[in-house]
């Protein structure tokens, strides 16, 4: 049973504060929950990275967080995929439409840079979550890493380093949010059976006259 003691630094470790990471924590928040979230960056990375944000994803967010991706996304309910020939033209390879292809309270998709979505993500969670228990605000870690993992019959001790130093901490849980190159798996001897592929890609960022960002 989850419940702040003495004996506990907090209910539940979230390591890692990307969309994953800040949805876990907001959700073990609203439940009562005692929860610490770090980061290994010292800020916020403002990249595109993960843009689409899917129903099923969107279903399980708080509505104030719903209504303010809604407001600040592109929503998509067509998607075309196209090869340029040798020619320079553009042959069509996949067209999906998204539209009604569910009941949910969203069609189709948004499609939001990861970086404002973790902001809006973390603006409800720091400003919004309070355990009712321990009566105090949550907040991201940032610049804190683990650098170790032991666990024990009935709780983990994770060890977090900071510009501060390194600090030692007791909790019922752990959740590694950290990625596909998880450091928390790999302390935790997860295997990884799947197979990497290296896509390249190309991301633009930029601002268009006449068209508002």
């Amino acid at each position: 049973m989850l419940g702040i003691s003495n004996k506990f630094d907090a209910d539940v470790l979230v390591i890692g504060a990307g969309p994953v990471g800040l949805a876990a924590a907001i959700e073990l928040c609203g439940q009562g929950v005692n929860v610490r979230i770090i980061d290994s960056n010292k800020e916020n990375r403002k990249l595109t990275k993960a843009s689409g944000i899917h129903v099923r994803t969107l279903e399980l967010l708080p509505e104030p967080v719903l209504e303010k991706l809604k407001s600040a996304a592109v929503h998509v309910l067509h998607a075309q995929i196209n090869e340029i020939k040798r020619t320079g033209e553009l042959n069509p390879v996949l067209d999906i439409n998204l539209d009604g292809l569910s009941d949910s309270v969203v069609q189709g998709m948004l499609s939001l840079q990861q970086w404002r979505t973790e902001e809006v993500l973390i603006e409800y969670l720091e400003e919004k979550m309070t355990n009712p228990d321990v009566r105090r605000r949550v907040k991201v870690e940032r610049g804190t890493k683990l650098i170790a993992l032991n666990s024990h019959l009935d709780f983990v001790e994770a060890e977090l380093e900071s510009d501060k130093g390194k600090q030692s901490i007791n909790v019922q849980y752990v959740i590694g949010c950290d990625g596909s190159h998880s450091f928390t798996r790999k302390l935790c001897r997860i295997p990884y059976p799947g197979t990497a592929h290296e896509p390249n890609f190309i991301a633009l960022h930029t601002s268009f006259e006449g068209i508002p960002e």
